[in-house]
């Protein structure tokens, strides 16, 4: 019986040990992370603070392995009819014909973004170009000035995609 005695309780020590062994491993296991967690804040830098990394338009690449990462959507069938003239004393009905080409990046997500929101884009780029004169139309500059400011309100509008180029293959003012 004595000998029974002394095996029961080495059983009973034995999981008492176990259980210490399983509580002082949790916790080093939560020191451990606490300290790795303050280690590595402490060697970011403090200076930015902005959050996770998100690519934005600016970062996303014109070529990937050497071939171009853009594409060309078209916006054609623009007709409107400008303004006229402030200083004419007779106006005439005047009748913008013009279509647009853009490269866009990147190519698939680009092409999507664009296509959704095509009705929106053409709008833009009437209302942009409705509220110009007969006399901006004719002056030679103009042509850069409007790549210039469609390319900047188109991306405004595109969340995914960038307008990296405009070009401006028809022009008729009648």
């Amino acid at each position: 019986m004595a000998k029974d005695d002394s095996e029961e309780k080495e059983v009973k020590g034995g999981g008492g040990s176990g259980a210490k062994t399983f509580i002082i491993a949790i916790v080093v296991l939560i020191v451990g992370i606490g300290l790795g967690y303050l280690t590595a804040t402490m060697l970011v830098d403090k200076s930015d603070s902005s959050g996770p990394v998100v690519k934005t338009k600016a970062q996303i690449p014109d070529s990937i392995a050497g071939l171009p990462n853009y594409d060309q959507v078209k916006l054609e069938n623009i007709v409107i009819n400008p303004k006229a003239d402030p200083k004419a004393k007779r106006s005439k009905l005047t009748i913008l014909a013009t279509a647009f080409v853009f490269d866009i990046k990147p190519k698939e997500l680009g092409i999507k973004e664009f296509a959704e929101k095509e009705m929106q884009i053409r709008d833009l780029v009437k209302s942009y170009l409705r509220n110009r004169t007969i006399v901006f139309f004719k002056d030679p500059k103009t042509e850069e000035e409007i790549k210039r400011q469609l390319l900047k309100r188109i991306n405004r509008k595109l969340k995914n995609s960038e307008i990296i180029k405009v070009y401006i293959p028809d022009f008729i003012l009648n």
